[in-house]
């Protein structure tokens, strides 16, 4: 019998995104090694997930999340260093509190 292949909806943005950002590299890391073991399905922002069938959606701590999900949402959130004091020191105050409000919230939702 064949190994049963999960289906992983993954946000369009994701899967084409920005072209030499460190998010792109490590996405572009991710959906390779990911592609070897699911299926992977990009999400349209209108596309429904019922639609889909997915069994998991993969989704960035850093970016808005999916809504209306009716599959689990398992969320990355790589490099944070707003939480490391001496990283903190180099980043604007004003990129700060977003990231770190938007990595918890995506923590929380996961």
């Amino acid at each position: 019998m064949a190994p049963v292949r999960l289906r992983v909806g993954v946000p369009r943005e994701l899967i084409e995104h920005d072209r030499g950002t460190g998010d792109e590299r490590v996405w572009r890391e991710v959906l390779a090694r990911l592609g070897g073991l699911a299926d992977v399905h990009p999400l349209g922002a209108r596309r429904g997930l019922r639609r889909m069938r997915c069994d998991v959606v993969l989704a960035s701590g850093h970016r808005d999340l999916p809504r209306d999900l009716d599959a689990p949402l398992v969320v990355q959130v790589h490099e944070a260093p707003w939480d490391d004091a001496a990283q903190r020191r180099l980043l604007a105050p004003e990129f700060v509190a977003p990231m770190r409000a938007r990595g918890e919230a995506a923590v929380r939702a996961a």
